[in-house]
């Protein structure tokens, strides 16, 4: 596995995929805390599994970037490892990173091969397991992100709490094509709500996705990240002889959520 990359670009396609590694996290999760990163040849897949919500992100489009890919492969570090040490190159410099054993070694434009690595990361003994995506989803929808957004800040103060009432730790989407109605409450408040409009929400039958609270923290870092107008989320419910999950997939720019 070898690549070069601008500092700064690789930094941008990083983010969404740190972030989920290092946000509301179950430390016991056995891939807690780690970023795989599987180098194709025309682009990086970065993948994390924080143990609530698994992302994926192509880091092949970012703005300076500059990717050059001379040999495909697949390496496993720990998320805030590799964030300090991308870090503690230049954002303009070119990062060369190369795959040598059990080492991730980085230099800078300015290091030849031969030369000793600037910075070297051990990789981890596991790589990143995402849960495959279904092939095909019962439900789907396009809404606004930023409808999104100030629905699920409009009511998750009054999310519940109570970990033998599981009930009231769920918000729920419940849309209709233009119309999105945000619920959640502990048994004692409840809050609601609304907003229509045609830009609003788009799905060609209504339906309802329930989210828990400890996956909601990742998901509004992840909105923050991106500017892009529209959010993608799909549905897809488990059948009797399947062995696929239900499944709950948010697309937003160049990542894909799945809850």
């Amino acid at each position: 596995m070898k690549f070069s990359a601008k500092v700064i670009g690789f930094l941008t396609g990083l983010q969404p995929v740190i972030a989920c590694a290092t946000t509301n996290v179950k430390k016991e999760y056995p891939d807690a805390f780690k970023v795989s990163l599987t180098v194709q040849k025309d682009k990086i897949v970065a993948t994390t599994h924080n143990g609530y919500v698994a992302l994926a992100n192509d880091i092949v489009s970012q703005n300076n970037l500059d990717l050059s890919i001379e040999a495909p492969g697949l390496a496993t570090v720990k998320a805030n490892d590799l964030l300090n040490t991308v870090n503690s190159f230049a954002l303009n410099e070119t990062l060369r990173i190369t795959l040598n054993g059990t080492e991730l070694e980085f230099r800078s434009s300015a290091v030849t091969d031969a030369e000793p690595a600037e910075q070297t990361l051990p990789l981890d003994n596991a790589d990143v397991v995402v849960p495959a995506l279904a092939s095909e989803f019962d439900k789907e929808m396009t809404v606004r992100r930023d409808v999104l957004v100030n629905a699920m800040n409009k009511i998750l103060f009054s999310i519940g709490f109570e970990k033998f009432r599981p009930e009231f730790l769920y918000w729920i989407m419940r849309v209709k094509n233009g119309n999105l109605r945000a619920v959640c409450g502990d048994g004692a408040r409840f809050a609601v709500y609304e907003i229509d409009g045609d830009s609003v929400v788009k799905t060609k039958k209504p339906f309802d996705l329930c989210v828990h609270k400890d996956q909601t923290p990742v998901v509004q870092k992840i909105f923050s990240l991106f500017p892009d107008d529209e959010v993608t989320i799909q549905s897809y419910a488990r059948g009797d002889n399947d062995s696929l999950m239900d499944q709950i997939v948010m697309k937003v720019g160049s990542a894909t959520m799945i809850l």
